[in-house]
């Protein structure tokens, strides 16, 4: 049985620019610079990210989308006069380097801030360094090595498995008005458990009942996923919450049907995951609901303000929560440049008092507890139109973290 579940992967973003280079253990380590057109009052920020290696696809896409927000910043006059400057250093994917960079970020080139940490290990590695210097470091890993614990400089700034699980939980008792969920995941895959148990924790929080069967080590007398499945089903529960991987999912939600035919299946895999959930073969889990950190037919204004000025700067592309991302940590710091001459203060301080700023991806508000609290979409899993099979993500509806309401409607439909 696999030892990673849909949720067990490491939540990566990596990105890329150029201007500067740096040497580090004889390899080169190349930084774009944003333009300026007034550097000294420019507010410098330093993105340690793997510009190369298997990471670099992804550093397209932050790539564009911290250009994209940079540019808009500066033309905007977010600064009230000041511009920003973004430089990008390669970590090269290599654990031993981003503290070492981070160090010469802030200490040679006298960064304001840090964004980066794509990979749990590097945010572990930056986060001391930050926060000895007492630099505002914005962090982009959602993985379970790294810890959101409200360091007084380092806040994640990207949608967490946990989060995407607690929106789902939400959805669950509010949307769809159950009463009874059963819950599975990979007990040898920490991310999975981590998001079962969140979902767990929160649904029993909203006054929900929970039924816990979970995938298990293969023995000799070990059940089969199905037969796992099977009895989720019979637990007389009205949805089931499953964050096992892709290799896992389709036999225990097979299984599941085989008793709860009709039954929502709940999913709140990472991006890269929900490519199981839309592949041919998974109509199984229709009627089904995912918990995305954006959707990209999101008919809020800004999301469509985003993707016509994405398309204009890349027609060829498509933004995804990794640009969206990105994006909003920008916005993130502008804002709290912005209020230097109201408040005063620290970045570190002004950045802390930011309430229910409009972002992408939905108002950010920034907490104690070191996490960015925001809005999740629900998707739904629909059919593939004509006869292509396998699902597409159509966006359902927003959910407000920590923001549960009791049912106060009818349950919805759930269209096959």
């Amino acid at each position: 049985m696999s030892r990673r579940g849909l949720a067990s992967l490491p939540f990566l973003f990596a990105t890329v620019l150029a201007a500067v280079t740096l040497t580090l253990t004889h390899t080169p380590a190349r930084a774009e610079v944003v333009p300026a057109s007034q550097p000294s009052s420019a507010l410098r920020v330093a993105a340690l990210l793997p510009l190369s290696g298997d990471l670099a696809p992804l550093g397209a896409s932050v790539r564009q989308g911290l250009e994209l927000a940079a540019a808009r910043v500066n033309r905007d006059g977010t600064f009230a006069g000041r511009p920003i400057q973004i430089s990008f250093l390669d970590t090269q994917a290599k654990f031993s380097q981003p503290a070492t960079l981070a160090a010469a970020a802030i200490l040679a080139d006298q960064a304001d801030a840090l964004i980066g940490g794509l990979e749990g290990p590097a945010a572990v590695a930056i986060r001391p360094v930050a926060e000895k210097r007492r630099t505002v470091f914005l962090v982009l890993s959602t993985s379970s090595r790294f810890v959101a614990d409200g360091g007084r400089y380092t806040w994640r700034v990207s949608t967490s498995g946990t989060q995407l699980a607690d929106a789902m939980a939400t959805f669950a008792r509010e949307t769809l008005k159950a009463e009874r969920a059963a819950i599975s995941s990979d007990v040898v895959a920490e991310q999975s458990s981590l998001a079962a148990d969140r979902f767990a924790d929160q649904f029993v929080k909203f006054g929900g009942q929970v039924a816990r069967i979970d995938s298990v080590h293969p023995s000799r007398d070990a059940p089969t996923i199905a037969e796992l499945g099977s009895r989720a089903g019979q637990a007389k529960a009205e949805v089931l919450f499953t964050s096992l991987g892709a290799d896992q999912l389709l036999g225990y939600v097979g299984g599941f049907r085989t008793k709860a035919p009709d039954a929502p299946v709940l999913l709140a895999p990472p991006p890269w995951g929900a490519n199981g959930v839309l592949a041919a073969g998974a109509e199984a889990l229709r009627p089904g609901y995912v918990a995305v950190p954006f959707a990209i037919d999101d008919p809020d204004a800004r999301v469509r303000a985003f993707v016509d000025e994405w398309s204009k700067a890349h027609p060829a592309t498509q933004p995804d929560a990794f640009s969206a991302t990105a994006y909003d940590s920008v916005m993130l710091l502008a804002e709290a440049a912005r209020k230097r001459d109201a408040i005063g203060g620290e970045l570190r301080d002004r950045l802390a008092a930011i309430r229910n700023l409009p972002g992408v991806l939905g108002p950010m508000s920034v907490s104690e507890a070191g996490e960015i609290v925001r809005q999740v979409p629900i998707c739904r899993l629909e059919a593939m139109a004509g006869k292509e099979p396998g699902n597409r993500l159509v966006f359902l509806q927003r959910v407000q973290l920590n923001g549960f309401k009791p049912p106060t409607s009818q349950p919805v439909d759930h269209p096959k």
